[in-house]
């Protein structure tokens, strides 16, 4: 009898296993998603479904692609904030994730992001602290502001060519240490990478500007390969930047300010590919105090430096 009893518990135990091995594997299986009672939802002016908000108690959840025979085309503002949820599939049929529609969910950790997603609004992913893996579709054009502020396990992003605008602070605080930024992008919003452990950045081409401190207080930046097109950067883009020990500036660039490069104290070159900048604006008298002793390089012929110094720096040529 006790024989009895130990096998049956002991296939039992390995059944337990066996249904727990394929809930996992099947976690964010497209084909099976949660039922529509796990939410709130209402028709919205295009005639799909909006999502308004996650009742459910999963942890993993699938969101349908339909509703009442309609398509879910928008997850609605705040849906899913603050809840205990780990992973989550969004549908191809999602067209906007709407401010803070995922924000402040502590233990987000995966995010599955189908193609088809157009636009992600402020704050969508905003302090997802365990968020690590997430994607950014091709078909993503509009990256509003804050959208993965403070995501603090956040190593790695590839943003397509498609967001002409990386948004205000999209990055800010976060966890990153590498990004791929893919042609197409234009501009880098206020603060977008602040505070964040880039070691380098290489920006395509079709960059034209960099807005206010977009790169500021990256510790650990060491490589910076701008756009060729570059028009133009805002005051503060690199500040604070202390491993940074040279840069090649564009032809293009007409106007600089000294606050670029405000504490960067390992900057020791500054190379001009061409002329020299029509206004370059010194900051003695907002930062009288700050000391900038890295050396202008500049090619042979170029127009407008001077030798030995230049703006009161030393200069060499580029040879």
């Amino acid at each position: 009898m006790k024989k009895s009893i130990s096998f049956i518990t002991l296939m039992f135990l390995m059944l337990s296993l066996l249904v727990g091995c394929n809930v996992e594997s099947d976690e964010l299986d497209p084909a099976s998603p949660n039922p529509v009672s796990d939410f709130e939802y209402e028709v919205n002016k295009d005639g799909g479904v909006t999502i308004t908000k996650y009742v459910g108690t999963d942890k993993s959840v699938v969101i349908p692609s339909k509703i009442d025979e309609k398509d879910v085309t928008i997850i609605g503002l705040g849906a899913f904030r603050e809840t205990k949820i780990v992973s989550v599939f969004v549908p191809t049929t999602v067209k906007t994730l709407f401010n803070t529609s995922f924000a402040h969910c502590e233990k987000l950790e995966k995010v599955v992001l189908s193609e088809g997603l157009e636009q992600i609004y402020s704050g969508a992913f905003s302090e997802c602290s365990a968020l690590s893996e997430v994607n950014i579709p091709s078909s993503v054009w509009f990256l509003d502001t804050n959208v993965f502020k403070e995501c603090k396990s956040l190593k790695a992003i590839s943003i397509p060519g498609g967001i002409k605008s990386i948004g205000e602070s999209a990055f800010s605080f976060s966890g990153l240490e590498q990004v791929v930024f893919e042609e197409g992008i234009e501009y880098i919003g206020y603060f977008a990478f602040v505070g964040t452990n880039l070691k380098e950045i290489t920006l395509p081409d079709s960059v034209l500007g960099i807005e206010y401190g977009a790169f500021s207080s990256c510790a650990q930046l060491e490589s910076v390969t701008l756009s060729k097109n570059l028009v133009y950067f805002e005051n503060s883009v690199f500040s604070g930047n202390t491993a940074l020990e040279k840069i090649v500036i564009p032809a293009g660039i007409e106007r600089i300010n000294q606050t670029i490069f405000k504490g960067c104290t390992a900057l020791e070159e500054v190379y001009f590919e061409g002329n020299a900048p029509e206004k370059y604006i010194m900051d003695s008298e907002n930062y009288p105090n700050q000391n900038y002793n890295y050396t202008i390089f500049y090619r042979e012929g170029a127009e407008g430096f001077t030798s030995p110094k230049w703006c009161g720096y030393q200069t060499d040529i580029w040879e």
